[in-house]
């Protein structure tokens, strides 16, 4: 009945024989011992899910619906968000759940686990004073919250609260409720939810599930940013992702951490330990992954994403365990897929262990077995240096199309910076990348450099990068494209920057040779999970492995030189080049 569910992965006969251990460890596991967190619980859509699950689990196990609502409130659920607001939500939504199965429910002063962050900012000392009474072990405990819990709104549930004697902290509270002193009140205001919620944080749970929020660190504020690189130093890059790794650490050591997340941490070389990390500290169960599926988005709001299970614990160490994926692509016009899952889209015998094996170590599940052998061979890297150019800090000022300025005051044969300040002449071809295009073409822009670009150093923005290489015969492609990757020759002479990236062959007898690879569609398919955002660096080129053909070297030379001056001809032919001779119809 649970219309979501996917079975793990099948295994090989090792990999079952360690899970069957595992299994027998949790047969002892009780109902009431499952403890579920949802630590960005926004309103509750996910505990009041879960809620309909345990109940199940319950009357499995021979429960009365009655007694399994109250056990679930009090043992199985919890729940945080800094907002007030929702927090009142999910309580509600939890709440009415648990009266669909006891409808005397409200009348037994149950409470929920489910509470907004509150922070310590404002706890006067006499109040912690009055707590702790002088005592040693209280006072340690209770200060040690108060300390952590400072601006507590502002990080959520990242914080990482130090345990403490929480069972005697509650036993002085029930103290102070027989207490009449005038800090009974805020003692019992302030104090108690606040150790309420730092022991949510402070314990472990057998399931982390969450919608964790999304911000990356551009948007952080001065002490939220800080926190992160101090605490999450793997994750920083966004605010989601240092939710995975906070979701691990609240994970007990066999607890699974799952979560709906965007997509990016599976390829981005900003989350390359992170996944690291996953790979080589936990095992991943199964995943739904939910790739760019047009203006319509996903019935989740977004257009792309990932819903992943994930063990908090590495089984079967010795082996390569397996994990089964789903990828849907069909949806109707409001992004909802037509059915779960998508049988023909359905990955299985992905192995995590291979995801290592690629550079940047991207979460490729579909990549074959053949694909994955060919990283062990030599890398473009090897033959040739793949380079980002400099930024002029004001194109406005610094850049003009070809054809806005004098013809003879175009210096197009430079060879060498020497060269090129010996000419006198102020412009010279500039690489901006440019629209798709193979081969040869986007020529359309110059840059002032005279006398070695003095104007431009003296403007103070110049990142000087890859100087060295200015004006040498390279294979260029665009940074960012739109759909696939097209990589074309830039004659010598030509300068570059950040958006037209360039590789210069070490060997100019292999010039043609990779710039064939780079077009080929072997390259398109290592490009797509070495960098599936179509965000083409440096380092995605230099990692797409090369095997030289001796035998077909010239062949494959011989037709690329052809494809170059085919596509040469077609870009003269238009008057927009600076090698117009003449339209070819006249």
């Amino acid at each position: 009945g649970w219309k979501y569910y996917l079975d793990e992965a099948e295994q090989e006969p090792e990999v079952e024989a360690q899970l069957a251990k595992l299994r027998e460890e949790y047969k002892t596991i009780q109902p009431e011992d499952i403890k579920i967190i949802d630590p960005c619980m926004g309103s509750g859509h996910i505990l009041v899910y879960a809620f309909d699950v345990l109940m199940q689990i319950y009357t499995y196990a021979g429960w009365d619906q009655r007694e399994a609502a109250q056990s679930i409130l009090k043992n199985n659920l919890f729940g945080l968000d800094i907002d007030d607001r929702a927090a009142q939500l999910a309580y509600f939504a939890v709440m009415m759940k648990a009266r669909q199965y006891d409808r005397s429910l409200l009348t037994r002063g149950i409470q929920p686990n489910i509470y907004s962050i509150r922070e310590s900012n404002g706890i006067q000392a006499m109040t912690i004073e009055y707590f702790h009474n002088n005592d040693p072990k209280l006072k340690a405990d209770i200060e040690s919250i108060v300390t952590e819990m400072r601006d507590a709104k502002e990080y959520g549930s990242i914080l990482n609260i130090t345990p403490v004697d929480f069972a005697g902290l509650y036993a002085r509270f029930d103290e102070i409720r027989e207490d009449i002193n005038m800090m009974q009140k805020p003692a019992l205001e302030e104090l108690l939810p606040l150790v309420m919620c730092a022991e949510l944080l402070a314990q472990k749970y057998d399931v982390v599930v969450t919608n964790p929020p999304y911000m990356g660190s551009s948007g952080m504020n001065a002490w939220l940013s800080q926190y992160v690189k101090d605490h999450f130093p793997d994750t920083k890059t966004d605010l989601f992702s240092c939710f995975i790794e906070r979701g691990f650490q609240l994970a007990n050591v066999q607890g699974f951490v799952s979560m709906i997340t965007m997509e990016s941490w599976m390829f981005l070389s900003s989350f390359e330990k992170m996944r690291q990390n996953i790979v080589n500290t936990h095992t991943i169960v199964n995943m739904v992954h939910m790739p760019y599926l047009g203006k319509g988005g996903t019935s989740l709001g977004i257009n792309f994403g990932t819903a992943a299970v994930i063990f908090n614990k590495r089984y079967c160490r010795d082996y390569n365990s397996q994990f089964d994926y789903v990828c849907y692509y069909e949806t109707d016009e409001n992004g909802v897929p037509f059915a779960f899952p998508t049988v023909n889209e359905r990955y299985k015998a992905a192995k995590a262990a291979n995801f290592s094996k690629i550079p940047g170590s991207p979460v490729a599940y579909w990549v074959s077995k053949a694909l994955i052998q060919s990283f062990i061979e030599k890398k473009i890297d090897m033959y040739g240096s793949t380079n980002n150019g400099f930024t002029t800090g004001d194109n406005e000022r610094f850049l003009r199309v070809w054809s806005e300025v004098q013809y003879n005051k175009i210096c197009f044969d430079a060879i060498s910076r020497n060269y090129a300040q010996e000419s006198q002449k102020r412009w010279f071809p500039y690489n901006k990348g440019g629209a798709f295009r193979k081969w040869y073409g986007n020529n359309e822009y110059i840059l002032n450099w005279f006398d070695d670009g003095a104007d431009v150093k003296a403007y103070g923005h110049l990142v000087p990068r890859s100087l060295k290489y200015q004006f040498m015969k390279s294979i260029s492609w665009s940074k960012i494209s739109s759909s696939v990757s097209s990589f074309k020759v830039k004659d010598t002479g030509t300068m570059f920057d950040v958006a037209g990236l360039s590789l210069f062959p070490a060997d100019n007898k292999n010039f043609y040779y990779l710039l064939a690879l780079c077009n080929s569609n072997y390259a398109q398919k290592c490009l797509d999970f070495l960098s599936p955002t179509l965000n083409y660096e440096t380092v995605h080129i230099a990692s797409i492995p090369v095997i030289i053909d001796a035998i077909q070297h010239n062949v494959v030379d011989s037709l690329t030189i052809k494809c170059v001056q085919l596509s040469k001809t077609d870009w003269d032919s238009a008057e927009t080049s600076w090698d117009f001779k003449r339209n070819p119809l006249v």
